[in-house]
């Protein structure tokens, strides 16, 4: 059974990882930061950064059914931008995973996109948005050896 403790433990852990990631993608350049590279489906270190962000924003403000805005990711435009829209995020992400019981952490939600809607439980949700950041900070790795600048060790073991 999954408790709000165990959930935010995987949450820091991959915080973690975000935070080396943002530290290194600090250091390149404006240019470097915005250089547009073929075959990743957010061409740029600053979008790939900006929707890890904007993503948890989405799942999280859709799930607990307020009113919270989008971010609007095409305005990021450094790291520091990113990293100060993305705060008030996590700091939200946070507090509702730790305010649920185990109970509530399973239990299916309905969440309303918008367009449509879909139910999964908050766990669910949490799963979805650390893997799906895990995904795009990935593409700004390789983004980054690309630009000639490897990034050092994201993964969980540096968090441990």
């Amino acid at each position: 059974m999954f408790t709000s403790e165990s959930l935010l433990q995987f949450y820091d852990w991959a915080q973690h990882g975000y935070n080396v990631l943002f530290d290194h993608a600090a250091t390149l350049s404006p240019e470097e930061l915005h250089r547009e590279l073929p075959g990743f489906g957010f061409p740029t270190v600053c979008l790939q950064l900006a929707h890890i962000a904007g993503a948890e924003q989405f799942w999280f403000s859709r799930l607990r059914g307020d009113d919270s805005p989008d971010l609007d990711e095409d305005a990021l435009k450094s790291v520091a931008a990113i990293r100060a829209a993305y705060g008030p995020v996590q700091e939200r992400t946070r507090e509702f995973i730790g305010s649920l019981s185990p109970a509530e952490l399973t239990a299916p939600r309905r969440i309303d996109f918008g367009d449509g809607s879909g139910i999964m439980p908050p766990a669910g949700v949490l799963c979805h948005v650390l893997t799906h950041g895990y995904h795009h900070k990935g593409q700004v790795v390789a983004m980054c050896r690309l630009l000639g600048h490897p990034a050092p060790e994201t993964d969980l073991d540096g968090a441990l």
